[in-house]
């Protein structure tokens, strides 16, 4: 049976891939600012290593 976290880790990765549709056309318009919770950011499935792989700079606010 899969564990709690294995669930939350796959719902994730699961969402960040749906979302990259999305967010490659919202951000080929125009500069844009895109905010997600932070379980979304990190890690090779993350979405901003997802945005790298694609090509996107991707940075951070300050």
């Amino acid at each position: 049976m899969i564990n709690e976290k294995h669930k939350v880790t796959a719902l994730v990765y699961d969402r960040n891939l749906k979302w990259m549709d999305h967010i490659s056309q919202l951000i080929s318009e125009k500069p844009s600012f895109i905010a997600v919770g932070v379980r979304h950011l990190p890690g090779k499935d993350g979405l901003i290593d997802l945005l790298r792989r694609k090509g996107y700079t991707v940075e951070s606010v300050k």
